[in-house]
């Protein structure tokens, strides 16, 4: 163990090694180490003065280097844009027949480069009446309508994510309508669809 000018230390109290350690002119307690750490992602803004040197080093060993002049050499690689909409079909269907089922709205999907998926499905109608929804000819979904709890509603098909139930190219979604009424009603539909351009 190295001699101070303090030594034997151990009779030195709290107060003068807190005086030895405590650096005044920078408010602080000196400390030599040396640290080894290993850090994840990190965020950070670079300052650089004129004259500093910086590298800077992806994963690939590809560094980053400040021209004399300030500049940056950056090569650009332009990424495919994904191109998304809502698309909405609505229609009014008036005078529906009592016990024959209707259809009151449809949607194809026309295009091989859109990725489409059903949201959304809308329905109203003067009568009380069984709703249905369809992909192709395939019944997906169904809910009925009565005078206890209004005679409107919808269908979601929202899943993990906001796109949606995906449908194939040439699909047909249809929502059909079916009322046991003495008399015709008056029947509303909308399809709300998510497209995407792939």
């Amino acid at each position: 163990m190295g001699q101070g000018p303090n030594a034997p230390y151990t009779k030195l109290d709290q107060n003068h090694i807190l005086q030895r350690v405590f650096e005044e002119d920078n408010d602080r307690l000196r400390v030599d180490a040396e640290v080894s750490a290993v850090i994840g992602t990190v965020e950070c803004v670079i300052d650089a003065a004129s004259g500093d040197n910086i590298a800077i080093a992806n994963a690939n060993g590809n560094t980053l280097k400040v021209e004399s002049n300030g500049s940056i050499n950056v090569n650009i690689i332009e990424a495919a844009l994904s191109v998304e909409e809502i698309t909405n079909t609505y229609a009014e269907t008036t005078s529906v027949a009592s016990g024959v089922e209707t259809t009151l709205e449809t949607f194809t999907a026309s295009s091989s480069s859109i990725r489409y998926s059903i949201q959304r499905v809308e329905f109203s109608g003067e009568q009380i009446a069984l709703y249905k929804v369809y992909i192709n000819s395939d019944p997906i979904a169904s809910k009925r309508t009565h005078h206890g709890s209004g005679l409107s509603g919808e269908f979601e098909f929202f899943g993990g994510s906001q796109e949606g139930l995906f449908i194939n190219t040439s699909d047909v979604v249809s929502i059909k309508v079916l009322h046991n009424r003495p008399g015709t009603g008056d029947f509303e539909a909308r399809i709300q669809m998510f497209e995407q351009v792939i």
